[in-house]
């Protein structure tokens, strides 16, 4: 199983499952491991060691028809100039 961690982030996976399973207080382990100490808490909290999604759950735009028809066009000649003279 391959596990995502995001390129910012500021701990390891050794280092969160470390957090996790160790019995030091939230504040002995930030001075520990160089984070704060609401990472600490966070990670000894988490179900999960991997990086949740930073992605918006829905994305609130409103196109009009003309606008939507014409990313449409768009991405339908973009898909022809890359791949060939498929239709789609």
């Amino acid at each position: 199983m391959q596990i995502k961690i995001h390129k910012n982030a500021t701990t390891a996976l050794a280092i969160r499952q470390a957090i996790k399973e160790n019995l030091l207080s939230a504040y002995a382990l930030a001075k520990k491991y160089g984070v704060s100490q609401t990472t600490t808490q966070r990670w000894k909290k988490a179900e999960s060691l991997e990086d949740k999604s930073s992605r918006p759950r829905k994305l609130n735009t409103n196109l009009a028809s003309e606008q939507e028809d014409l990313i449409c066009f768009k991405r339908k000649q973009f898909k022809k100039a890359q791949f060939g003279c498929f239709t789609f």
